[in-house]
């Protein structure tokens, strides 16, 4: 870069002498002349005025010309008028990380050359994506300067491992910034996201970010999507205090052992929330008692032992709840008594062996229970409806707890050569399963040579308490004792006295 100073040059039409003090050269470059210096040379009282602006701007464009022929190039001018670049202005693109530089340029329309791009084109671009570039690890504090019409900015599954104060500030219609996936960052510079007031979605997923400034939201006040998967270990009181607007919350993913008091209290329009794969061991009562909109909890994958009573009572549109993969034992007797919109319950891999009886009766909406992966599970409270439930990979039909089947008598005499009935029926239905859901009693003699007995009888969700008939032959003389077993955990089996 060089510089040259040139004499003044005198326009007869506007009859005024325009000093223009200094050009900058670059190579390739056009010279850029600011308002300032074109006007150096005029008296007050003989200033441009902004309405003929363009025509004088032609003028220097015109004296610019002539001095190019000097240095051998064929140079433009940009002028600037009271703080708004015209057109033509061009801006360093080039000089910026090679990634984000190759990524404006692509949004260009017929332009290949980062050198030609200038402030309205610049301006115009709404989105830019930089995304899985394994050597994109670092960004420059100037690499947005200019993007003032940015919408949507997507830095996902790159290597960032820093970013530099300020690197947003220009930035301030953003609506979508996704930082997803850049493994090696794992801290934030103190305001980094102050001025993107207008930002809606923030993705942090997928970073290994260990701490947060309670601070570090506090302007984001339209904010409606936030997702920060990392390493976190606590969260600070009152961060998300000023996230009022938020309806999808995600901290899923992270080495969460406990959450604070309060810390969803403000967030009254949330519908979403993740805790999944943390280490949660316990929850505080009432710390979900603000998020009365929510309909999607998702708790699974932590170490919970046991849930506070009533800890669901205040979230009564809640739709979807996941407790699978804990370590619940027992769960309290009321816990669902106000979940009447609850669709899909997951108490899978837990290890629960009892459930309190009316557990479900509450739950007239549901349509999907998964209790695979409690082995010591025998039996389950009723079940409300016709819906799909889970259970083991067996396929077992768990029974309703203290179900059974029922005998109709309790002797029957029968003479040699002829034949009498009697009937068994369930006294609880099986419940439906993935590959199951029938139910099996098979009666048994004693002794074949005196009595026989018909095979076994089938039983299924929609004929269980249908009463199906088992027939006795008599063989010989003498008497035989008829004992019944049945699968699927129906151990209990009854006849009149």
């Amino acid at each position: 870069m060089w510089s040259l100073r040139l004499p003044c040059v005198t326009y007869q039409r506007i009859r005024a002498r325009a000093l223009v003090s200094s050009v900058t050269w670059q190579p390739d470059h056009w010279p850029l002349i600011s308002s300032r210096d074109a006007l150096a040379g005029f008296s007050s009282s003989r200033r441009w005025r902004a309405s003929s602006l363009a025509f004088r701007v032609s003028r220097v464009r015109e004296a610019v010309a002539v001095l190019a022929m000097v240095v051998g190039a064929t140079p433009t001018v940009a002028l600037a008028h009271g703080g708004a670049a015209s057109p033509e202005t061009a801006v360093d693109v080039c000089g910026r990380t090679p990634q984000v530089r190759d990524a404006i340029v692509a949004k260009v329309p017929d332009k290949t050359d980062c050198a030609l791009i200038t402030t309205t084109e610049l301006a115009g671009i709404s989105s830019l994506a930089v995304k899985r570039d394994t050597s994109f690890t670092a960004l420059k504090t100037g690499d947005f300067v200019g993007l003032t019409g940015l919408r949507t900015l997507d830095l996902r599954f790159n290597r960032l491992e820093s970013l530099p104060a300020g690197v947003f500030d220009e930035l301030a219609n953003l609506t979508s910034l996704s930082l997803a996936g850049n493994r090696p960052l794992e801290s934030l510079p103190a305001g980094v996201f102050d001025e993107l007031t207008r930002l809606r979605v923030l993705n942090l997923n997928g970073t290994s970010l260990k701490s947060l400034s309670a601070e570090v939201f506090d302007k984001l006040t339209n904010l409606t999507s936030l997702g920060v998967g990392a390493r976190l270990e606590s969260l600070p009181a009152g961060v998300f205090d000023t996230l009022t607007n938020l309806t999808v919350l995600s901290v899923a993913l992270n080495r969460l052992t406990s959450l604070p008091a309060g810390v969803f209290d403000e967030l009254t329009k949330l519908t979403t929330l993740r805790l999944d794969n943390n280490v949660l061991s316990s929850l505080r009562a009432g710390v979900f008692d603000s998020l009365t909109e929510l309909k999607v909890l998702q708790l699974h994958g932590n170490r919970l032992g046991v849930l506070p009573t009533g800890v669901f009572d205040n979230v009564t549109k809640l739709e979807w709840l996941n407790l699978g993969q804990n370590r619940l034992s027992s769960l309290p007797a009321a816990l669902f008594e106000k979940q009447t919109k609850l669709q899909r319950l997951f108490l899978n891999q837990n290890r629960l062996s009892v459930l309190p009886v009316g557990l479900f009766d509450d739950l007239a909406g549901l349509i999907y229970l998964a209790l695979q992966g409690n082995p010591k599970l025998a039996c389950l409270p009723a079940l409300p409806g016709n819906f799909f439930v889970t259970l083991d990979k067996s396929g077992t039909a768990y029974p309703a707890c203290g179900a059974g089947v029922t005998v109709s008598v309790s002797s029957l005499a029968v003479a040699e050569n002829a034949t009498a009935t009697y009937t068994v029926v369930l006294d609880a239905p099986p419940h439906r399963l993935a590959n199951a859901g029938f139910v099996t009693v098979t009666p048994t003699s004693s002794d074949d040579t005196k009595v026989a007995v018909t095979g076994p009888v089938t039983f299924s969700r929609w004929n269980w308490n249908s009463p199906q008939t088992v027939t006795v032959t008599g063989e010989a003389t003498g008497s035989a004792t008829i004992s019944h077993s049945v699968g699927s955990g129906y151990s209990r089996v009854t006849a009149p006295a």
